[in-house]
């Protein structure tokens, strides 16, 4: 509208992106079109341990979180609300099953009172303090819509719901030793764990 050459867009706006899955076109197609007529998929789905089941959803919302696709949807087959990660779907067709319609409350009440995409209601409060450097990026981030955050000196502690810790673990681990797990005892002992599993990786390592 106002004569700008798209070319000169494409010159100086760059997107790139590090963790995306692909997703064919063909199976968003299958997936917006479930969503928009209210049909039941039926999907062959592969874990995070490599797994794979085939059950009957009914798709209720589609979510683009952290440069990836996740559906989250009624499992017919275990009964309860689940994220399913697009790219881990192995194959889909539409059903002529009408899908079943799942309340908005109680879509946010199990997909939002946990910590990341894992759902669920909250089993556990993590708390955690980080050090310097990294303090003023660790409280410029909002961590979960209900976390309680305070500054002690030059240390910022946060403490924030969760259910799955697979991505709470990832996300703390990106801090290194500038953050340390308080409580509960079974998130600090798995942080333990696996830094003592990477200190092995390495110390057969001669000295540079």
């Amino acid at each position: 509208a106002k004569g700008l050459n798209i070319d000169h867009f494409s010159r100086t706006i760059k997107y790139l992106t590090t963790s995306k899955r692909p997703v064919t076109n063909r199976f968003f197609s299958i997936i917006t079109d479930g969503l928009i007529n209210k049909k039941q998929l039926v999907i062959s789905y592969s874990d995070y341990s490599g797994k794979t089941s085939q059950r009957s959803i009914s798709p209720q919302t589609l979510i683009h979180y952290q440069e990836n696709w996740y559906l989250d949807a009624w499992c017919h087959k275990r009964n309860a609300l689940r994220s399913f990660m697009l790219p881990r779907i192995i194959n889909l067709i539409k059903s002529d099953q009408k899908n079943k319609a799942v309340a908005p409350n109680e879509l946010k009440d199990h997909f939002q009172s946990s910590y990341g995409i894992f759902a669920g209601k909250p089993k556990h409060n993590a708390t955690l303090i980080f050090y310097p450097p990294v303090t003023r990026e660790a409280a410029s981030i909002q961590w979960h819509p209900e976390q309680i955050s305070e500054w002690q000196g030059d240390n910022y502690q946060i403490t924030i719901p969760y259910n799955n810790d697979r991505e709470l673990l990832r996300d703390i681990l990106k801090y290194g030793n500038n953050v340390e797990v308080i409580k509960p005892a079974v998130l600090k002992n798995k942080i333990k764990k696996i830094a003592q599993s990477v200190a092995n990786l390495y110390s057969n390592e001669l000295p540079s």
